[in-house]
């Protein structure tokens, strides 16, 4: 898997709440989906990405963008739904592809 689930931010706040993942290796998002249980949040686009990259998925609206800090480099997504998710992150997040 390319993608390593690090932590979630801010869950049950519509506006902020997002998942952050660390980049196991070089490679192209294309093709993975995140799940929150069994339903479908996000199908990533065509991207390419490097290790130690950081991903961060946002479950509100916006215009995916990437942000170079000193010491990483940040890839924003969007899912573009307005749900507010409440259960354990760590059991019901995953990324299959």
């Amino acid at each position: 898997m390319i993608l390593e689930f690090t932590t979630s931010l801010d869950i049950g706040n519509l506006g902020k709440q997002r998942l952050l993942f660390r980049c196991l290796r070089e490679g192209d998002l294309k093709g993975l989906h995140l799940l929150h249980g069994t339903m479908h949040l996000y199908s990533f686009p065509s991207f390419n990405v490097k290790k130690h990259d950081m991903v961060v998925v946002y479950i509100r609206s916006g215009d995916n963008c990437t942000e170079r800090f000193r010491d990483a480099t940040c890839h924003f997504f969007y899912c573009g739904k307005w749900l507010r998710i409440w259960e354990d992150q760590e059991d019901t997040f995953r990324i299959i592809g």
